[in-house]
């Protein structure tokens, strides 16, 4: 018993020793007493057995890794070939923006003009209507104080984004270069941006525009204006250089252009050095005239030999330019009573007329009524205004013409009323019609 006691107490110093050792090592061991711990045993107070205080374990953090190289959104991968977005820089100091001109607005046709096929407004004979707009009065003075006060033509220009000026929105950077810069990138060709007529709305004949754009060139080259006509965008011309500048020129239109039609007309500007950039599209608006129509179109409706009440027949001869029809037999008497005197004739310059006759006597009381028509042939963009009728008869009671003639139009086709009244003599009645219309300068020879 003695020796197991011994043995016991060695193995608790031993035990103790081991353990001084290990609190030492720190990880999983107290560094410090807590508390004293309750005793088991009743009537006893606190043990002399402490509480051991053990640290956490650390936690573990994994080893960083090198990352994969991956795509840049500016252009080449990240980080072995690696880009960068570019940085707008500022525009020079003193530089102003230039200034939005004013789109030209769409010019406006003659009243019922519809262009080539489209409906005609007709006013019915002895009716006025104004004439289309005519160039202003004024208007060159107006635009030489407009392109004076435009300021100056250093303007910046924004590659690869909406320009501020335009009303646009950039959608990402955009680099800002001097004009010069932009220029000599792009051989120093012309660019034109927009063109101010003087009215606001068209270029006209003998009026003044203002050309706004880039690389125009310090001295003074040409301004070609190309005009639509009815057989198409083909007629050019070289608009008066009244003042030239790098970034705006103020040119004039030649005055009494012809054969010019309504429509869309192209200015580009041709630099000194010769370079030509692409033109831009401006809307034209010819001077416009009134002029009597010739006899172009065809004949509807002749020779019909109506007949009276009392089986007068009533002969009819219908003439439009070369064209002529009538009734099988036409032979009209003189211009004086009796058949004597020269036949009676349509005017060569009407644009239709005919000629009605009546064999026999037209006993008093009595009329014989008929009508003919004719389809007018209108020139590109003309707008009809109206006919109106002459007529040579005879007058058996002095004052009282024995005969009249009226025209009714519908669209382009003029329908030629008439009546040859009972005077107890043959019906006799010659009319010339003469049709007016506006029409460009010059498309009608006059």
């Amino acid at each position: 018993m003695r020796i197991h006691r011994t043995m016991s107490l060695l193995a608790l110093a031993l035990s103790g020793a081991c353990g001084t050792a290990d609190a030492q090592q720190g990880y999983g061991y107290p560094q410090q007493s807590g508390p004293a711990a309750p005793s088991t045993i009743p009537g006893r107070g606190d043990s002399e057995a402490r509480v051991p205080v053990v640290d956490p374990a650390p936690v573990a953090i994994p080893k960083p890794r090198k990352p994969k190289p991956q795509p840049s959104p500016w252009g080449g991968t990240t980080p072995n070939n690696p880009a960068t977005p570019p940085v707008a820089s500022q525009p020079p100091a003193g530089s102003k923006p230039p200034l939005a001109s004013k789109p030209p607005l769409a010019s406006k046709p003659p009243a019922g003009q519809g262009g080539t096929g489209g409906p005609v407004v007709v006013v019915t004979p002895g009716q006025n209507t104004p004439p289309p707009s005519q160039p202003q009065a004024g208007a060159n003075d107006r635009m030489t104080a407009a392109y004076r006060g435009l300021g100056s033509s250093s303007a910046i220009v924004r590659n690869g984004g909406a320009a501020a000026n335009q009303g646009g929105s950039a959608t990402g950077p955009v680099a800002i270069a001097a004009p010069s810069l932009v220029c000599a990138k792009n051989g120093n060709t012309p660019k034109v941006t927009a063109v101010r007529p003087a009215n606001d709305t068209a270029l006209q004949s003998g009026q003044s525009f203002i050309v706004q754009g880039l690389c125009f060139g310090g001295g003074a080259g040409t301004v070609r204006v190309t005009l639509p006509t009815q057989y198409g965008r083909i007629q050019a011309m070289d608009a008066k250089v009244l003042d030239w500048e790098d970034g705006k020129i103020l040119a004039q239109l030649p005055d009494g252009i012809a054969k010019a039609t309504p429509g869309a007309a192209s200015v580009e500007v041709v630099s000194a050095a010769g370079t030509r950039g692409a033109g831009k599209d401006v809307t034209f608006e010819p001077r416009w005239e009134l002029v009597v129509l010739p006899g172009e179109g065809r004949i509807v409706d002749c020779a019909n030999a109506p007949k009276s009440a009392l089986g007068n027949n009533t002969m009819e001869s219908c003439v439009m330019g070369s064209e002529r029809k009538q009734s099988p037999g036409f032979l009209m008497q003189g211009n004086k009573r009796g058949g004597f005197g020269a036949e009676g004739g349509v005017n060569p310059a009407a644009t239709f007329g005919a000629l009605f006759y009546t064999p026999e006597d037209i006993d008093k009381g009595q009329a014989n009524l008929g009508k003919v028509s004719f389809e007018i042939a209108l020139p590109v963009f003309a707008k009809l205004q109206g006919c109106e009728a002459a007529s040579e008869t005879f007058e058996t009671v002095p004052g009282i013409r024995d005969a009249t003639a009226s025209v009714a139009m519908a669209g382009n086709i003029a329908t030629l009323n008439y009546r040859l009244n009972g005077t107890g003599y043959p019906g006799w009645l010659v009319v010339s019609a003469h049709c007016k219309a506006w029409v460009p300068a010059g498309m009608v020879a006059k």
